[in-house]
């Protein structure tokens, strides 16, 4: 073996090991309380050992994402220790996960009940800190989530449990702050280098570049490591970015799906499976192709519901709800919307309800129903303001513009629209720029204003990919027709048709 051949073999070797130290620490910490307590009261050394396998197994299902298995294993786990509040609370943790919130309230109050003077100061702020975050006390569970860092500043376990708490809050730049400082100590970790693909999402705080470059080192460290599940989340991560750039970036993002897909299959994740099928169906949608984003969103809603994965079940159904609206199918796009906004509402999840009531608000504002379409509309943009989330709030002004210039308010149409193209390009948010100059040349040009029109339309196509940019070079060989131009209105088509 050469030396640079070694040096790969030891850095593959590190790898791992710093992948499985997190979850042996809490095995062992575990097999520490645990043990003792059952040696007391005259039960078997075996059964110990069984709770503590049990245990190590629902914690791998739980860095795989698969929270479902997770919270069938901890119940198991927790029957064979009914006394445990370390199990009972992840049990909590994992309902909370897949959303069934009494669940989560029950065993975290049972959980709670069980603390002792002599329960573990570790264990004790552990179960705390799920306990108030399940009851909607945050500035509790971050007290409590942030002295399990103080209290164990080494291991990256509670570190990145903090890291995942802010994630939930929507707090992604606390969030981040986090994963990083874990990365800090040890640079070598993946599941930071995963989440950090996930704030930077376009979906989060959209910084494309940084996504990729974190998704791709924690793809590459989960298949050197042999870590099937890592990177096929890896590969889900990145497709989320990539889904929304230029072609070659989509056709990578439909790769990596489908290769994720193929792994999850493989590995009988149901789960996970789900997910990889929603973005098959997004990205099909991104092509226009919208019946078969249709037939795939179906089968991956069957799958979410048959895996007991609910936070895809909403998600799976606003992509539905979009196709369905995209080949006209109105009330069934309508109904998707109205689902997925009764789970978000019953999940107390603000943001993601306001992003249903705006989509459910968009439609109607353009299908039939523009007064309560509006009122929908205005109340999800309050909602998202106060949120921070410029993507959405993009969204919104851009469907009041729909709404007004519908109503001939062509001012009112305009100014809303530069409202949003002001917050489209503060965050680098190219797709809504394309989408929100093109809408700004068509009012101009409802008003007369060819020459505008034009300029709006080029400048929209600076930056556009996709069927985006085909759209928009149709509409500037509309207006080079009414400006006399023939010539620079068949160029356009040309140009249109070869993308």
């Amino acid at each position: 073996m050469t030396a640079s051949a070694g040096r790969s073999a030891r850095s593959l070797a590190e790898d791992l090991e710093a992948h499985l130290k997190s979850r042996r620490s809490s095995v062992i910490d575990l097999l520490r309380s645990v043990w003792p307590w059952r040696r007391d009261e005259g039960a078997s050394r075996w059964q110990s050992i069984d709770i503590a396998k049990a245990f190590a197994d629902g914690t791998a299902w739980y860095e795989d994402f698969e929270y479902a298995h997770a919270r069938d294993v901890f119940r198991a786990a927790s029957g064979l220790d009914p006394r445990s509040p370390v199990l009972l609370a992840w049990v909590s943790r994992t309902a909370q996960l897949v959303k069934a919130d009494d669940e989560a309230t029950e065993t975290a109050d049972r959980a709670v009940s069980l603390l002792t003077s002599q329960t573990p100061r570790v264990d004790t702020l552990f179960v705390r800190a799920v306990a108030a975050e399940v009851r909607r006390d945050a500035a509790a569970a971050e007290t409590f989530y942030r002295e399990l860092t103080r209290e164990r500043p080494d291991d990256p376990t509670w570190a990145m449990e903090l890291g995942g708490f802010l994630d939930r809050q929507t707090r992604n730049a606390d969030a981040v702050t986090v994963y990083h400082s874990v990365l800090s100590v040890n640079d070598r970790l993946l599941r930071p280098q995963l989440e950090l693909c996930r704030m930077y999402s376009p979906s989060r705080l959209n910084e494309p570049v940084e996504a990729r470059k974190y998704g791709e080192a924690a793809q590459r460290g989960y298949a050197a490591a042999g870590a099937r599940a890592g990177e096929a989340q890896s590969l889900l991560c990145l497709t989320d970015t990539l889904a929304v750039g230029t072609n070659d970036e989509r056709n990578l993002a439909l790769a990596h799906a489908e290769t994720a897909r193929e792994i999850f299959n493989e590995l009988r994740y149901d789960y996970s499976a789900a997910r990889a099928e929603y973005y098959l169906a997004l990205i099909a949608g991104t092509r226009g192709q919208f019946t078969e984003s249709i037939a795939i969103g179906e089968r991956a809603l069957s799958l979410a519901e048959k895996a007991g994965n609910a936070p895809a079940r909403a998600i799976i159904l606003l992509n539905l709800g979009a196709a369905q609206v995209s080949v006209g199918n109105y009330p069934a796009g309508a109904d998707d919307y109205l689902q997925a906004y009764k789970l978000y509402q019953s999940w107390r999840d603000e943001a993601r309800a306001a992003q249903m009531q705006a989509n459910r608000g968009s439609m109607l504002i353009e299908h039939g129903g523009p007064e309560e379409g509006v009122r929908d509309v205005r109340n999800a943009l309050a909602v998202f303001e106060r949120l921070g989330d410029r993507r959405f709030q993009t969204f919104c002004l851009r469907a009041l513009a729909t709404y007004y210039r519908n109503q001939g308010r062509l001012d009112d149409a305009t100014r809303e629209l530069n409202r949003g193209l002001a917050i489209a390009r503060e965050r680098n948010l190219a797709d809504n720029v394309t989408v929100m100059t093109t809408l700004l040349a068509l009012t101009q040009f409802d008003s007369g204003d060819y020459d505008s029109a034009r300029g709006s339309l080029l400048d929209a196509l600076k930056g556009g990919t996709g069927r985006r940019s085909t759209e928009a070079r149709i509409r500037l060989a509309r207006t080079y027709i009414y400006l006399g131009d023939l010539q620079a209105a068949d160029s356009a088509l040309q140009l249109g048709e070869a993308l």
